[in-house]
């Protein structure tokens, strides 16, 4: 099969891709540096597989009443979930996890966060910090745990 990734007027660098599957379809999703303003942003493109064994990447500009959510730690447990089952996340949104250092009185201390992306704005939101704790300690990284909706 014949895979083309996304074309671009200026030479982005992929930190992390993703394959989630959302009503049906599958989504590819990447998250990018802008080399100019050196900020993060992600892109979405539904795959759309055709007879002549060619996959062709088609940009997803609105996610309607949808949003991803990416796991960091285990890419594959990526999901896309319902705003309308699940009404306290924005549509059109793509929620992470991720790791993030700071230098402190010269010692590294770590901490987690959870971050909103929305498509529309390029803007992203912070939703959650964890307490810092020193390089070197055990802890957990964050984790989703998608409940199964049920309607009676």
């Amino acid at each position: 099969m014949d895979f083309q990734p996304p074309e671009r007027e200026v030479r982005q660098h992929s930190y992390q891709l993703y394959l989630v599957e959302s009503q049906g379809e599958l989504l590819f999703v990447e998250k990018l540096m802008n080399p100019i303003f050196g900020q993060f942003y992600y892109d979405v493109h539904k795959l759309n597989f055709s007879a002549c064994n060619k996959v062709e990447c088609l940009k997803v500009e609105r996610l309607q009443e949808r949003c991803l959510v990416l796991s960091t730690y285990e890419p594959a447990a990526s999901t896309s979930l319902s705003t309308l089952d699940f009404p306290e996340l924005e549509a059109n949104s793509i929620y992470v996890t991720q790791e993030e250092s700071t230098l402190l009185q010269g010692n590294h201390q770590l901490y987690s966060k959870v971050e909103a992306y929305n498509l529309e704005n390029k803007g992203f939101k912070t939703i959650f910090t964890s307490e810092v704790y020193r390089r070197g300690t055990l802890h957990s990284p964050l984790l989703w745990i998608v409940p199964n909706p049920c309607k009676v």
